[in-house]
């Protein structure tokens, strides 16, 4: 079984990798330094079920036990799907966020010893908000990009040259699972202990990011404010027997703006 993306830098990355990326630079005005490439094969593989994803002292959703989280999800869905979102949806859907991250049993972790990850875009603002960008905190950039019925994840910003006990990452979202996955390999040499906080995840990228762990040997633990099952071919989460509708939508495109 390969658990592994393919891994490319600025300096050898294939031509048609490239040609994907390309537009993704511009449009940010990026220059990304290493390329993980995720084939569809691949996540097949890191999508199937993994046991580590069902223990509770290494995955805890905060909607098993808090059932105030799925009236919030709601509303997250219901402006996700929407025609026209106007400024006035973008602040409720950024105060749903906020609302699931203070609702989380689990907090993260700031204290001496401690890397934290909060990715540009929805990342950031949201550890921004919730006071947990401390300490020693990097805001790199990773941006997943569609490529020959998988993704790229194209990545800026994370070069570290000290080891942490542990390293703490907040993301808005899981789905495909893939820009975490690319965290956790860019920081493997440098870390052996990720925490990872989200408000939601897709059950195929917590199996993928436990398949990840077992393969790096690397501890992992998962906080999320709710789960579902099920992705589209963009591989974005999805309303279970509803796909044509994305249960959270893209975050960053939502709340950017804000």
């Amino acid at each position: 079984m390969t658990l592994t993306p393919l891994v490319f830098m600025s300096t050898d990355v294939p031509k048609d990798v490239y040609e994907a990326v390309k537009p993704y630079e511009s449009k940010f005005g990026l220059r990304f330094s290493r390329f993980y490439v995720f084939s569809k094969s691949l996540f097949t593989e890191i999508h199937s079920p993994c046991a580590q994803a069902g223990e509770k002292s290494r995955l805890v959703v905060a909607s098993d036990y808090d059932r105030k989280l799925l009236e919030i999800f709601s509303v997250l869905t219901e402006i996700a799907n929407s025609i026209t979102i106007t400024p006035e949806m973008q602040k409720i859907y950024f105060d749903a966020l906020v609302a699931i991250y203070h609702r989380l049993p689990r907090k993260p972790n700031n204290g001496p010893g401690v890397l934290t990850i909060s990715p540009e875009r929805e990342g950031k603002v949201l550890a921004q908000r919730m006071g947990w960008f401390a300490g020693s905190a990097l805001d790199p950039n990773l941006k997943r990009i569609p490529y020959k019925s998988g993704l790229v994840v194209g990545i800026n910003g994370l070069d570290i040259q000290q080891s942490f006990e542990e390293c703490c990452i907040i993301d808005g979202a899981i789905a495909s699972g893939a820009t975490l996955i690319t965290i956790m390999h860019s920081l493997k040499d440098f870390v052996r202990s990720f925490h990872i906080y989200s408000v939601h995840a897709a059950v195929q990228g917590l199996n993928a990011l436990f398949h990840t762990a077992n393969y790096l040997n690397v501890d992992l633990s998962i906080t999320v404010g709710h789960t579902t099952d099920g992705l589209n071919y963009k591989y974005y989460a999805t309303v279970k027997e509803q796909s044509n509708l994305v249960q959270v939508g893209d975050l960053g495109d939502i709340i950017a703006p804000l």
